[in-house]
This record gives C-alpha cells, sequence and structure tokens, in this order.
C-alpha cells in the first residue's frame, strides 16, 4: 500500500527547486466547467498525484511526490514539455543563509507593498537552503555556477542572495529544464500525457478526486487518489483575462503560448479563494 510523507512542505520543497514562491496569483477570469461529481465517474486512468503542466514547477512537484514514494502522472496539454521555464534564462535563487534570505525577501513584500504568507516564506527560506543539492542530485556530473546576485540591493539583507544557473552548451533555460527532463523521464521514468488537455476537475463533496481531459479528441477520465497539483502557467496568452485583468491595452506575451489560464479557471472553478 502506498503510503505518502508528500507534505506541504515537501511541495514547497519543490516549488523552491522550481524558482517559484508561490502559487499563481489568482483572479476572477471566467470559470471553466464547473467540477463534475465522482458518483458517475468511469476512470480510465489513475495515480496517485497528478500533476497538470509539465514546466519547471509540475516537473519538481512530480519528482518530489515521487521521491516521497506516489505514484505520478504528468498531463500536459503542448506537444512538448517545458512551460516558461524552457524560454526563461534559466536562473534560481540559492542564498548564503537562511535568516538574511528571510529579512530580504520580507524586504521585497514590503518595498513592493504586496500581501505575504508570513509562515509559508519562512518555510520556503528554510528549504531553498537545499536546492544547491537537489539539483546537483537530479543528474551525475551536474555542474552550477552563479551568475548574478540580488535585484533589489537596497533592501537589508541582499549580500546574501546569489543566481544560480545550470551550466551547459545550450542557453539557460534550455539547460534548466533538460535537467528536470533527464530526472523525470529517464531517471524516474514518470509517465507523461502529452497533447492532453484538463479541461474540468472531478470532485468528491469538497475534495478534488481527478480531471477530465482530452487527448487524441477523447474525454478521458484521470484519478488522482492523493492530489491533483495544477501547475498550469499564467494566462499571458489569454487575450480575454489580460483585457479584464491587466491594466493597459495591445498586449505582446512573451513566454509559452500554452498559458492561456487554465489552471486559474480550474482551481475558481473548485472554489478557490482568488
Amino acid at each position: 500500500m502506498f503510503e505518502s510523507n508528500v507534505t506541504r512542505r515537501d511541495l514547497v520543497k519543490g516549488a523552491a527547486a522550481a524558482g517559484v514562491l508561490s502559487g499563481t496569483a489568482l483572479a476572477a477570469v471566467p470559470a471553466l466547467a464547473q467540477p463534475a461529481i465522482v458518483d458517475d465517474v468511469t476512470w480510465d486512468k489513475e495515480a496517485d498525484v497528478v500533476v497538470i503542466g509539465y514546466g519547471g514547477a509540475g516537473a519538481c512537484a512530480a519528482i518530489t511526490a515521487h521521491d516521497a514514494g506516489a505514484k505520478v502522472l504528468i498531463v500536459e496539454k503542448m506537444k512538448e514539455g517545458g512551460g516558461n521555464t524552457a524560454v526563461s534564462s534559466g536562473g534560481f535563487m540559492i542564498p548564503k543563509n537562511e535568516a538574511d534570505a528571510l529579512t530580504y525577501l520580507n524586504a521585497t513584500y514590503d518595498f513592493a507593498d504586496s500581501e505575504k504568507d508570513p509562515e509559508l516564506l519562512k518555510v520556503f527560506c528554510k528549504e531553498i537552503m537545499g536546492v544547491k543539492s537537489f539539483m546537483e542530485g537530479l543528474k551525475p556530473d551536474t555542474k552550477l555556477w552563479v551568475y548574478g546576485h540580488a535585484g533589489f540591493q537596497n533592501l537589508k539583507g541582499w549580500e546574501a542572495i546569489d543566481k544560480w544557473r545550470v551550466r551547459g552548451k545550450k542557453r539557460g533555460g534550455d539547460c534548466l529544464f533538460d535537467l528536470y527532463r533527464y530526472a523525470v523521464e529517464e531517471n524516474r521514468r514518470i509517465p507523461i500525457m502529452l497533447n492532453t488537455a484538463v479541461k474540468q476537475l472531478i470532485k468528491n463533496g469538497d475534495e478534488v478526486v481527478g480531471v477530465v481531459a482530452v487527448a487524441d479528441g477523447k474525454e478521458i477520465n484521470i484519478k488522482a487518489k492523493r492530489a491533483v497539483i495544477l501547475a498550469c502557467g499564467g494566462y499571458e496568452f489569454d487575450q480575454e483575462s489580460l483585457t479584464t485583468f491587466a491594466q493597459g491595452h495591445k498586449f505582446h506575451a512573451l513566454g509559452n503560448p500554452g498559458n492561456t489560464g487554465d489552471g486559474v479557471r480550474l482551481a475558481q472553478s473548485a472554489g478557490a479563494r482568488l
């Protein structure tokens, strides 16, 4: 029997490795179809943890869940993985020490007058200290290098902030996602469904227990015995969301064209706080 020790802290650890400080900012975009009810569902596939989205965040979530003992399935609507991670500069933060990292990141929130979860930020700063060993452990002979430092050197604690990349012959984002891809596909052999778009969540009462996806033009129901993780990116390629929520006009998006707000709408349909 599968006994999971996946915790909120474990998932934050995975997020830290992906360079993600917090979840996608949820906006009140038009919802997808409301979640189906489990009573009438026939399952086509199942896993302990179903990860929606195969970018850096999804890859790290899948690796973390797998290493904690879960049977994992990744579902990606594009023809290949990578997300915005593959087209990024490939950088991630590894501070010199936890205390100064917390001081600096707290200062960035205060400087921007942004809301924050103080306890989650503490967990993030603790877990991010292990990112170097996490990254180096994903593939033999992985080399990392420091390419930059804190972006706001007027804030207290900035001296502790180092920015790292994976050393390689490709662009930064390609090097980073190639490392994740090796860990997911070659080392752990986590199954991935490409060209598969999730259109609906499936609930049992208040609990999300699976998803409805479209693969090869056919709807399938995928059961998640322990968790569904939404790692679907933002909505920079959804004109309706941009028009509604971003200030300005004539937007030109950069990044992965698969970022059309699916995860935001799926979360909203399940009652997520916006």
